[in-house]
């Protein structure tokens, strides 16, 4: 009874740090969108945000899924995920994020906090998104 307490709490833990870092990437772009304008010709407005996988511990599960998808057809971002074999879980985003080489921007294998550049930019008709990379490191 004991540990399945404990691995639920664990499980529950790292659902709100993977939640608060969603909202760290939400609150970032959502800034961007709201109050700057991409410019075609160079390298538009930033902002870098800290994004922490949980590591696994007594007290945190293990992050199993952690990926953000662009929906480019309804000009949103799915992010699913799932932490101790628990069933997965998805947020929707109200924005365009992709990454320069996928939509699919997987962070699914990584631990610990990792530093990332949002850019606004715009797509061939114009319409706004922002564009996630990685920093100081190969990309994901």
């Amino acid at each position: 009874m004991t540990a399945t307490a404990l691995d639920q709490a664990a499980a529950a833990n790292a659902e709100r740090s993977i939640e608060a870092e969603i909202a760290t990437v939400e609150a970032a772009a959502t800034e961007l969108l709201e109050h700057e304008t991409p410019t075609p010709s160079a390298t538009g407005p930033q902002r870098t945000v800290e994004i922490d996988v949980p590591e696994a511990s007594y007290t945190v599960a293990e992050t199993e899924r952690f990926v953000f998808e662009a929906v480019p057809a309804a000009d949103a971002t799915r992010v699913r995920y799932s932490v101790g074999n628990r069933a997965e879980k998805q947020r929707t985003l109200d924005f365009l994020l992709r990454h320069p080489e996928t939509d699919q921007f997987d962070l699914s294998s990584y631990r610990g906090t990792e530093q990332f550049r949002l850019t606004l930019k715009s797509d061939g008709r114009g319409d706004p998104y922002v564009e996630i990379t990685r920093l100081g490191a190969p990309e994901v």
